[in-house]
């Protein structure tokens, strides 16, 4: 309800300048840290599903670092077009920089380089 109703009522539009996305993003990134920390990942007993889990999770650092420099630059948006500001566009950064992450940890798995993609 909180994201529904900051989401509404624009109310910090004057805020949002230079390198600073407003309070309403950081009450928004908030909100979803909280439902996420309230979710029951110790209940889940599944081994497909905790396998999926770390499957997605395991380049965590890796995607992080590289989605803003993927996302910006021209090729993404040669690839993708206009659909780069959409959820199709998070899901093949995502891919992407997935992609890129397991390829530079099976080049440089064994040396100390490994801990900026995993």
């Amino acid at each position: 309800m909180i994201l529904i109703f900051i989401s509404n009522y624009n109310f910090d539009h004057y805020l949002a300048g230079f390198k600073y996305g407003g309070i309403r993003r950081n009450i928004g990134a908030i909100c979803i840290f909280l439902s996420f920390l309230f979710l029951p990942f110790e209940r889940i007993n599944k081994g497909k599903i905790m396998k999926s889990m770390d499957i997605l999770t395991r380049y965590t650092p890796g995607i992080y670092f590289l989605h803003c420099l993927l996302g910006r630059r021209k090729i993404m948006s040669i690839i993708l077009g206009i659909k780069l500001h959409t959820s199709f566009g998070c899901i093949y950064i995502y891919l992407f920089s997935y992609i890129i992450c397991f390829i530079m940890d099976k080049l440089l798995g064994k040396t100390k380089f490994k801990h900026m993609f995993k």
